[in-house]
């Protein structure tokens, strides 16, 4: 049951949170309001942001004006940064790319010590059983003759 829970998680609800939470972002970010903004500063030395302009006593320390509203400028720096976005993303996939494969080529290296390291103690051990198996053979004494290396019975053999 938790693991058929875990599996649609995993499947259908991970790779949705992103494309949602972004749309979400979108349509939750006020926009910006295009309009002019004023500074200055009161009698009282209390600094002042405003859309509406300031009472005329008051000299006007910075005046930001209303930017036009260029829909084809919008749309060449949507494309702009659409590309840009491309690239990124591409460089992000070779980046990707390259990293499995280092990975990959430091399994296939780890894999060959791995073998050469076995090779090597399968060796000792071949050497080991060598020489036991010399160390095995007892002299037998055969009348006043020299004495003749006989192996040992095996076990099966008594």
């Amino acid at each position: 049951m938790w693991l058929d829970i875990q599996v649609v998680i995993k499947r259908k609800i991970l790779p949705m949170a992103l494309p949602i939470g972004i749309m979400a972002t979108v349509l939750l970010t006020p926009t910006a309001v295009i309009a002019e903004i004023y500074q200055w500063v009161d009698g009282n030395g209390v600094r002042h942001y405003s859309n509406t302009p300031p009472p005329e006593e008051v000299q006007i320390q910075n005046r930001f004006p209303e930017e036009e509203f260029d829909p084809d400028e919008e749309k060449n720096i949507r494309e702009a940064e659409d590309r840009e976005l491309a690239k990124l993303q591409e460089r992000l996939a070779q980046a990707r790319a390259q990293m499995e494969k280092a990975r990959q080529e430091a399994e296939r290296q780890q894999a060959q010590r791995r073998e050469a390291e076995n090779l090597r103690r399968i060796r000792e051990l071949e050497k080991e059983v060598e020489e036991l198996k010399r160390r095995r053979r007892r002299p037998v004494w055969i009348g006043p003759y020299l004495p003749k290396a006989v192996p040992y019975p095996a076990a099966g053999d008594l």
